[in-house]
């Protein structure tokens, strides 16, 4: 006796069958979302100016001290803060997500600019900027000619 095997075959049913199962999985599958961090400091511990002959004066009356900083996270929160003085400024802002912090002494010649930045779990976008600036005019007496002037600065980074 001979044996007869059919195949039922029935494309549509199975389509439709995988096409529940992808729907399934893609419905279920929580969306992907990680924390981001981001710190920076610069800071200046000193500045020489040094002339190769001669002496170096310091305007004192003319010092200026510029701090800006300035924090966003895109679409919801803003903040920022410029201060400026004769001998020192600083300057912060902040928001849920970020914060900057900027200041200058002119009478020590140091600075410091920081920025954070922290987004926790959510779709976002954060920035943060921090600056410092000195304006400071200065004069070489005791010499005659052109004078060659060396600058130096120890900086630190965190």
């Amino acid at each position: 006796m001979r044996r007869t095997v059919t195949f039922d075959r029935r494309p549509m049913m199975s389509f439709a069958l995988m096409l529940a199962v992808v729907l399934l999985i893609l419905a279920t599958t929580p969306s992907a979302s990680a924390s981001a961090i981001e710190s920076s400091t610069l800071i200046l511990e000193s500045l020489t100016i040094t002339p190769a002959s001669g002496s170096i004066t310091f305007s004192s009356s003319n010092v200026v001290a510029d701090a800006f900083v300035n924090s966003i996270v895109f679409g919801s929160e803003s903040d920022s803060d410029f201060n400026s003085g004769v001998t020192s400024a600083s300057a912060h802002a902040a928001v849920t997500s970020a914060n900057a912090a900027s200041a200058f002494d002119s009478s020590s010649n140091t600075g410091f600019s920081q920025s954070n930045v922290s987004i926790p779990y959510y779709k976002g976008v954060a920035y943060a900027n921090a600056a410092a600036d000195l304006f400071e005019n200065f004069s070489i007496t005791g010499t005659s000619g052109p004078v060659s002037v060396q600058t130096s600065a120890i900086l630190s980074h965190a």
